[in-house]
Parts: structure tokens; sequence; C-alpha cells
């Protein structure tokens, strides 16, 4: 005889409020939050001429750090901003454990 199993009702997250490209051009910081020094960067600071960036440099303060869907080491990796959905893109910036400053690609 095969038992049913019941089925878990579906439960639908709220949904995120849109990045615009201005916020994702803003501020990156690295994590440090109110707990560390200030090391807010601006993407002017990294930034053509024109203001534009188009990427992030991503470091883990641990190798092997999964967010976003993603794994990161203690190495820069350069990702594209256009490869990143807002989710993803947000969870990055909130991530303490994650080091970003904005580049050209």
């Amino acid at each position: 005889m095969t038992k049913k199993s019941a089925k878990a009702p579906a439960v639908k997250a709220p949904a995120a409020k849109p990045v615009t490209d201005d916020e994702k051009k803003a501020v990156v910081t690295d994590g440090q939050g109110s707990t560390g020094k200030s090391d807010t960067t601006t993407a002017s600071e990294n930034s053509d001429v024109t203001g534009n960036t188009n990427g992030l440099e991503v470091t883990s303060k641990q190798d092997g750090f999964r967010r976003a869907g993603l794994i990161w080491s203690r190495e820069a990796t350069r990702i594209l901003l256009a490869d990143l959905t807002d989710e993803q893109y947000v969870a990055l910036l909130t991530e303490p454990m994650l080091n970003l400053k904005p580049v050209i690609i």
C-alpha cells in the first residue's frame, strides 16, 4: 500500500523592490558597517570620466563563502552588474562577509 504524502502549502516570499541602475552605481561598502572604520567607496572614485561602472570586484573574508547563488574567495572576482538580478545585487551589498568595489569591466 502506498501512502500519499501531504504537500506543504507554497509560501510566496514578498516581492523585493527593484534596484535602479542609479542605486547600483551609488555606494558600495566594504561590509564593515558601523563596527569598523569607514571604507565606503563611491562609484565615482572607481569609474570612468562619465561616472559609469558596469561591474563589481568582490572579495570574501573566507574562501568558499556562498552568497547570491555564487561562491566567493579571498581572491578578487569581477562580475558584471548586468549578470546580477536585483535580489543578488542586494544580497551582495548587504553581506558583511564580502568586500565590494565598483569597477569597469
